[in-house]
């Protein structure tokens, strides 16, 4: 099944690709009951299987058959994507399975080394469902972690992680069209920006061409990203996108919640772009954040809009 799967979470074995979901009350007899929408296949999901009703064992089938049928439907980028992702995960034996098969060496702690750049599938964002996850624990601190204080009394310094992994077309009012060019991964442009946030990666979601007017009103935008917990450690409750430099556009924070490594979810931007009589141009840079310390440690999403003379 290609793209976006829904599951139902209370019929066994029934699932409905995203065209068929959106238009399940026309034909489905289970229009009703709760479905969950399924991006990746979720590590818990892959580990639980073995203890879990045969239902659902025969739904996900084996490891290695989920895994491989997993792979056929990405395409060349987002396997590189997903590959650099597990090459860093917190279990060794992921780890060493990701080097056995890309024949990467690893480093004197066994830990694979990550490729220095991928270039990865076009997104955009606005805050959606997380994939599942359950019994999140705390992140623990090893002995690398720690940090001093003034007094001598050891702290914690948490590193949490974050990679877009793919965007979709923006979806925009009739006003409005998009510059399909300019959505990706756009790091070495913005290598300025990611130094003073002390971040990897910045990934521009989409620009927007509106034309001016006379009129006043707001033209409404959507932006879809895919973003990997690439780190090895959950990302805490806290965890919330908010607005770093320019415009908000109506979405000045969202919200998150906490993330499993090795798991996906999907973003979605839902802004409103102002109608402007003079031409011009705007840009607005949004954040992951831990909305507790406010601690930036995600990429920076980038919106441009352009206002021209129709």
């Amino acid at each position: 099944m290609k793209g976006i799967r829904f599951h139902c979470t209370t019929v066994p074995h029934y699932d409905l690709c995203e065209a068929c979901y959106y238009r399940r009350a026309e034909f489905c007899p289970h229009a009703n009951e709760p479905f969950e929408r399924l991006m990746v296949l979720p590590v818990s999901k892959m580990q639980k299987s073995s203890t879990e009703s045969n239902a659902a064992s025969v739904e996900l089938g084996t490891g290695q058959t989920a895994l491989q049928a997993l792979a056929a439907t990405l395409d060349e980028s987002l396997c590189t994507a997903a590959l650099k992702a597990l090459s860093v995960h917190h279990d060794e034996r992921m780890r060493a399975a990701v080097a056995s098969v890309t024949g990467d060496a690893a480093d004197n702690n066994g830990v694979e080394a990550a490729s220095p750049s991928i270039d990865v599938m076009p997104t955009e964002v606005v805050l959606s469902e997380v994939l599942p996850t359950e019994n999140v624990p705390k992140a623990e601190a090893t002995s690398c972690d720690a940090e001093h204080d003034e007094n001598g009394k050891q702290e914690v310094a948490v590193m949490y992680s974050a990679t877009v992994l793919e965007a979709v077309p923006l979806v925009l009012g009739v006003e409005a069209t998009e510059d399909a060019s300019a959505r990706g991964d756009v790091s070495e442009e913005f290598q300025d920006a990611l130094r003073s946030f002390d971040l990897q990666q910045a990934y521009r979601l989409g620009r927007t061409i509106l034309p001016t007017s006379n009129s006043t009103g707001l033209v409404p935008a959507e932006a879809k990203a895919v973003v990997i917990n690439d780190g090895s450690i959950p990302w805490p409750e806290s965890t919330a996108i908010g607005i770093a430099a320019g415009e908000a556009f109506g979405l000045p924070s969202m919200p998150l919640g906490a993330l499993q490594p090795g798991e996906a979810a999907e973003i979605i931007f839902d802004l409103n772009l102002p109608l402007k009589q003079e031409p011009g141009e705007a840009r607005s840079i949004w954040t992951m954040m831990d909305s507790a310390t406010g601690e930036p440690f995600g990429p920076l999403f980038i919106i441009e809009a352009l206002w021209v003379v129709a």
